[in-house]
Parts: C-alpha cells; sequence; structure tokens
C-alpha cells in the first residue's frame, strides 16, 4: 500500500488539486483598499456607496447631465442607480401633495434618507432634484459618508427662457404658486463640492464630460 502511495505528488491529479487549492488560497486573500490619489477627496468607506447630489433649479439641466453621469459611472461599476426627483414623486404618489416649502422640505429628507439606504448598501447614487434646502444638504453630508454636492447653476433670467413647462412665467403672472425662485426662496448651496456653470455657453455633453473630468481628477472616479 505505501509503494502504491509512495510517488503520489508526482500523479497529474495530484498537481491539478494542488493548483486548484491555490487558486483558492489566492481568492479567499484580504483585498487591499483602493490606491487613492494623494488629492483625493472621496471614498471615507471603500465599503460604502457614493452619492453623487446633483442640485439646482427647474429646467438646469440635472436629469441631462444626471443621465450622462450615470452611463458612465454605470460602465465602471455595476452597482449604481440615477433617481430623478420628477420621477419619484410619480412612482410614490406624491403628484397630488403641494409643492409648498414645507411638503417640498419634507420629501427632499425622503429622497436624502432613501440615498442613505442605497449607499449604506455599497450601491452609488446619482440624484437628480432641486432640494434646495441648506438642512437637507447639512444632513447628508454629516450622514452619507462618501457624498459629492453638485451645483447646476444657471442665473434665473435664463431658466424662465428655457421654461418648457412653464413654471415661471405661470409664476411671474400670479398664475402659478410655489415656484422655486419665485415665490419660494432659493436657498443656494453653501459649500458645493463641484459647481457646473449651465448658462447655455456650453452644451450638455461638454458640460457633463467637464464634471466626469472633475470627479476623474479630484475623486479617483
Amino acid at each position: 500500500m505505501q509503494d502504491k502511495f509512495k510517488n503520489i505528488n508526482n500523479k497529474p491529479h495530484f498537481l491539478a488539486a494542488q493548483l486548484i487549492k491555490n487558486q483558492r488560497e489566492a481568492e479567499f486573500k484580504l483585498i487591499k483598499p483602493v490606491s487613492l490619489k494623494k488629492n483625493s477627496k472621496l471614498l471615507k468607506n471603500i465599503n460604502k456607496g457614493t452619492l453623487y447630489w446633483i442640485t439646482g433649479l427647474a429646467g438646469a439641466g440635472k436629469t441631462s447631465v444626471g443621465n450622462i453621469l450615470f452611463k458612465y459611472i454605470k460602465k465602471k461599476y455595476r452597482n449604481t442607480v440615477f433617481l430623478d426627483g420628477d420621477i419619484l414623486r410619480a412612482i410614490l404618489g406624491y403628484e397630488n401633495i403641494n409643492y409648498d416649502k414645507a411638503s417640498r422640505m419634507r420629501i427632499a429628507m425622503q429622497y436624502a434618507r432613501l440615498s442613505k439606504l442605497f449607499t449604506d448598501q455599497g450601491i452609488n447614487v446619482i440624484f437628480a432634484t432641486i432640494s434646495m434646502f441648506d438642512s437637507v444638504r447639512v444632513w447628508n453630508r454629516k450622514n452619507i459618508n462618501n457624498y459629492v454636492e453638485i451645483y447646476l447653476k444657471v442665473p434665473i433670467d435664463i431658466i424662465i427662457t428655457r421654461d418648457k413647462k412653464h413654471l415661471f412665467s405661470n409664476a411671474i403672472k400670479n398664475e402659478k404658486q410655489n415656484v422655486v425662485g419665485i415665490d419660494i426662496k432659493i436657498e443656494e448651496p453653501k459649500n458645493p463640492d463641484i459647481v457646473l456653470e449651465n448658462s447655455q455657453k456650453v452644451s450638455i455633453n461638454n458640460l457633463s464630460k467637464d464634471l466626469i473630468n472633475k470627479l476623474i481628477l479630484d475623486y479617483n472616479l
């Protein structure tokens, strides 16, 4: 019996088993943390997702920029979702809820908490929403580890010229109430991480490319 197994180490099936064992051991080795650039501002916790909070007035281009950013990040990280404030309102049955300041703030906080639910599970979130409230942005920065605040800044006179839904023109004529920037005061972001000036001098595609380049440079995207 001893002679039978004397040269087992030389048998092909033993070598194959040894290779499989080595491969499994390699798979179970601890993965080293991502190596960040020295100027990287992000990834306080590499086990959690990142929230890209794109805020700005209605008509600023949030959804368009958010969609382009989502497609770029999704190619690199499949665990990525895109959320749009208007679409979520419809999905959650908020269409008939008032657009007054108190209702807007309550919904904005729900969006913030929903984002935390996703990021805590390692899912990246691109969120396009007006949510122009200091308290909501402060909450995001305090409670979400990996948070990037992106402000799409557009002068109000240009916003009015883009008014496809006639929100601003009707509000100016007192035919519509609760429009942020007209009868609801704007709480402009105080310390956004990135400001994009969308005053029609640059196309949405190029504006989005600028955003992606900034995220690559400063946030190791």
